[in-house]
């Protein structure tokens, strides 16, 4: 409940300085950044991604869309709010905006397996087998690099196995 408190109250203050267009321009003139022209420290951003989440596992998915498309336009460069929206969007069968978000969730990072696995999935959901097998080829190589991605080469190795029985 506290938590909930804290984000009503950040969201209040975002809203108010987004209600000022010579207070952004400004802001964001002196630091370059929407984040830091809003006062957004990673934690509440982090807690704010959590609630996103939470959206998507309460099945609200275009609510979460929106909360994620939000987030990104605030922080386009952290690759985890790409993945959240383009997830959003994949699971309201919103496919080519799910590959959209995932493709800039690559280009945040380029080296971390997760996005390119989820490309993957959704080339697969739209019967682009070719796509599909050259996402999750790449999902391998990237989590062949750090012993951290095990998990998600384990995922990729499954995704190619049931890829396989479609080609």
């Amino acid at each position: 409940m506290q938590n909930n408190k804290i984000i009503l109250k950040i969201t209040k203050e975002i809203a108010e300085k987004c209600r000022n267009p010579f207070y952004m321009k400004k802001e964001l003139e002196a630091r370059n950044s929407f984040q830091s022209s809003l006062s957004l420290t990673d934690e509440q951003l982090a807690a704010l991604h959590d609630l996103a989440s939470g959206l998507i596992e309460q099945k609200r998915y275009s609510d979460a869309a929106n909360a994620f498309l939000f987030l990104s336009a605030i922080a386009g460069t952290r690759m985890e709010l790409w993945l959240g929206l383009g997830l959003a969007n994949q699971l309201q069968e919103d496919f080519e905006s799910a590959i959209d978000a995932y493709e800039i969730a690559v280009a945040c990072d380029i080296e971390h397996p997760l996005p390119y696995l989820y490309l993957g999935n959704v080339y697969f959901a739209l019967h682009k087998r070719d796509l599909a097998a050259e996402a999750i080829e790449l999902a391998l190589a990237s989590a062949a690099v750090k012993s951290e991605y095990s998990h998600i080469e384990q995922q990729a190795l499954k995704a190619k196995a049931q890829l396989q029985k479609h080609l």
